[in-house]
């Protein structure tokens, strides 16, 4: 069986930021999920309650005041 890869939350509202993180985080093995902003983020978390390795989200999120309120 193979063991199941870390899974990471990037959340950001700039497409080629959350490409860019993404990418790197896959090629350390991260298995990676986005959102876009941080409404996104928390319907993500809240319909597929996965065990979140770390999540990053933008400190300026749209749809929610910032990051931090998101705290993702």
């Amino acid at each position: 069986m193979t063991a199941r890869l870390p899974r990471v939350l990037v959340v950001d509202d700039d497409r080629v930021a959350r490409q860019l993180i993404g990418v790197n985080l896959q090629l350390d093995d991260f298995e990676v999920f986005t959102a876009v902003d941080g409404v996104e983020c928390m319907d993500r978390i809240r319909v597929s309650r996965p065990t979140w390795s770390p999540s990053t989200c933008d400190a300026s999120t749209r749809r929610l005041a910032d990051g931090r309120e998101t705290s993702c």
